[in-house]
């Protein structure tokens, strides 16, 4: 019985450092993603199309239900208020005759990434949905921006205007990324 117990830990220890050896080997020599950034003035070419930023806004989210009527709100009060939403303004034009529009493009705040609601994605950009878009005209996403994923300071930064984003179009074999620089913060009294 204990010549079983103890080849049963030997093997569990050889196990152990194999894995160990595995993942220092994988870390040591895995390639790096190639890195394509461009910043918020500069327009990017992704999959076949083009995008160039119109405009990226910073509201409040109840601002924003107000706004956009037609969204579907799925929080209570209190946790709208811990919440901002970011909506980025694309035009986009197509570049290539294949070409393919994938709207999850992720955005990073300080270490966090949201992606898009797509109920809000579909009611925004009707022309999308219908099958009435052409090449040049304007999709908005919008994102939603939660407290609870940020510290103190960084959430004070979002509130300010002053955070900055990152957009992530893809991350492996090539990450391309916009750098948003410029966040205009929007009031439900000035849009009126």
């Amino acid at each position: 019985m204990k010549n079983k117990k103890r080849w049963l830990f030997v093997g569990s220890m050889i196990l152990i450092i194999m894995i160990s050896i595995r993942i220092v080997y994988v870390n040591a020599h895995v390639r790096k993603p190639e890195l394509h950034s461009v910043t918020q003035k500069e327009s990017l070419e992704y999959r076949g199309n083009e995008y160039r930023i119109q405009k990226v806004n910073l509201w409040e989210y109840t601002d924003y239900c107000k706004a956009n009527p037609d969204l579907q709100q799925y929080m209570d009060a209190e946790e709208m208020e811990r919440c901002r939403v970011i909506e980025v303004k694309f035009q986009l034009w197509r570049k290539k005759k294949k070409n393919i529009f994938d709207p999850n493009i992720s955005i990073q705040c300080a270490f966090d990434c949201q992606g898009i609601d797509p109920f809000w994605f579909q009611t925004l950009n009707p022309k999308l949905v219908n099958g009435d878009f052409h090449s040049g005209d304007t999709v908005v996403i919008p994102y939603v921006i939660y407290q609870e994923n940020l510290t103190r300071k960084q959430w004070q930064q979002v509130v300010e205007g002053k955070m900055s984003y990152t957009l992530i179009f893809s991350s492996y074999p090539v990450r391309n990324e916009m750098k948003i620089t410029e966040v205009e913060r929007m009031e439900l009294d000035a849009e009126q």
